[in-house]
């Protein structure tokens, strides 16, 4: 008969492993391993939340994963937000410095007399 730490020392080792294994996909994906960090950590903490209210551990794996792309989703559509109006205060400011540097210059493009 296996006592139960037995089995505990077991996942123990096992999730280390797992630990060691993402940490290779995140090294070595380049640019996907930002995708794969939000994917991972967003299922985590997803996870924990499910277990947290007593969910069983399919229901926690269903609700994990889809946690993770929502999430995942999420965070695309905040930094392209975020990307776009960066990209507007940069027109923005290239636009004023333009007619800053046309007055100074006497050509003011702007159609209004002075």
């Amino acid at each position: 008969m296996t006592s139960p730490l037995t089995h505990c020392d077991a996942m123990l080792d096992m999730s280390g492993w797992v630990v060691v294994a993402v940490g290779v996909i995140l090294c070595f994906a380049g640019v996907a391993s930002l995708n794969l960090a939000v994917l991972v950590s967003a299922f985590a903490v997803v996870w924990l939340l499910a277990d947290v209210f007593g969910a069983s551990t399919g229901i926690a794996l269903l609700v994990a994963a889809a946690g993770a792309v929502a999430v995942w989703v999420l965070v695309r559509v905040v930094f392209r937000t975020a990307l776009f109006f960066v990209g507007a205060l940069a027109v923005l400011g290239w636009l004023s410095q333009r007619r800053i540097s046309a007055r100074r210059l006497g050509n003011d493009t702007s159609g209004r007399s002075t």
